[in-house]
């Protein structure tokens, strides 16, 4: 589709003979057929009055290729490895309108350097957040000849005059992209859930230490509802219900029992900037008879099933003696009984 601005700038660059052309090119333009494909747009929530991620969902364009001459007003197909922080920001400078990603079907051929980049774009894309619509949509045949062809139109488009601009356009192949869906409404009544339990230890409970052990259970993304947590943080809340199983076997015996208490967590909002672990604490320490007023010290169990290096994250070493140093020294025992090596490096 034609704008206002291109034809303004074509009419001054364009000689007056291929003017009279205009009208018969407009009568015997084609048109293309309608294509209906699901488009997922990016996560928008707001946070202790921030707004974070995509802010806008409407979209009625013209689709162009992120090497066109004119983005103004556009909506831009991009494949997500063509899109970096720097390209992103250069789109939103020149005034793109949307942004359309492509997204391949099979992530397991896009190699691990890539994804760990794509983590990256992912993290600074949702914090910064954006005005424009940022759609995401799976990569199929039909929209790689679509990408293709606003692509090769771009790459036409530099190689020609003013005038053959302007015919491209009225006898070329064109795309407009609208969306279709509700309208985005803020949900003012989203709740945030936690899930905890406890086991005593031997004596008045009210006095004895307390052992906070938590991992949040959510993921999110982009995309909320293609997150995947397998490891941030799926392996820390398996790793907390196997803490919570063999404690318990443990617990059961009251000559066995140690004079600790130990808090369990499973938070929400771990992505929210652990929103729900931060409403946890603030609740608890209004109760005067939480356990969480005699914590000794606390366990966050994050992304720990990638790799076979464990990293403790901790403002310095723990010193010889302390509890954390205890830890630290049985998760080696017990790598040691399975003739592996807990390499621990602080962060």
């Amino acid at each position: 589709m034609l704008g206002f601005e291109d034809l303004l700038e074509l009419v001054r660059t364009t000689p007056p003979p291929v003017w009279i052309l205009v009208p018969i090119l407009l009568a015997s333009a084609s048109v293309q057929g309608v294509q209906d494909f699901a488009v997922h747009r990016m996560a928008q929530f707001d946070l202790h009055g921030v707004q974070y991620g995509c802010q806008s969902a409407y979209i009625s364009m013209e689709l162009k290729g992120s090497d066109a001459n004119v983005l103004n007003r556009r909506c831009v197909l991009i494949r997500w490895m063509d899109l970096t922080k720097e390209r992103f920001a250069e789109l939103v400078e020149h005034g793109t309108g949307s942004l359309l990603i492509l997204m391949p079907a099979d992530y397991a051929v896009t190699g691990a350097d890539k994804l760990k980049e794509w983590t990256k774009l992912e993290h600074h894309l949702l914090n910064s957040g954006t005005s424009i619509p940022v759609y995401f949509t799976i990569e199929t045949p039909e929209l790689t000849k679509i990408y293709e062809d606003v692509h090769h139109a771009a790459l036409r488009d530099k190689n020609s005059t003013a005038a053959a601009v302007l015919l491209n356009i009225f006898s070329g192949r064109g795309y407009h992209v609208t969306t279709n869906g509700p309208e985005t409404k803020p949900l003012t009544d989203a709740h945030v859930t936690n899930i905890q339990g406890k086991l005593l230890g031997r004596g008045e409970e009210e006095s004895l230490p307390t052992l906070v052990i938590v991992a949040h259970y959510d993921a999110s993304g982009l995309v909320t509802s293609w997150s995947h947590g397998a490891d941030a943080n799926g392996s820390g809340v398996v790793a907390l219900l196997e803490l919570a199983r063999l404690l318990s076997r443990l617990y059961k015996d009251a000559k066995l029992r140690p004079a600790y208490n130990v808090l369990f967590l499973l938070s929400g909002g771990g992505t929210l900037n652990y929103f729900g672990a931060k409403g946890f604490i603030e609740q608890e320490m209004e109760d005067a008879s939480s356990l969480l007023h005699n914590a000794d010290y606390t366990i966050c169990l994050n992304a720990i099933g990638a790799g076979d290096q464990l990293y403790v994250h901790a403002s310095k070493p723990p010193k010889p003696g302390s509890a954390p140093f205890r830890i630290l020294q049985a998760v080696n025992e017990v790598c040691k009984c399975f003739k592996q090596h807990a390499d621990v490096m602080f962060a």
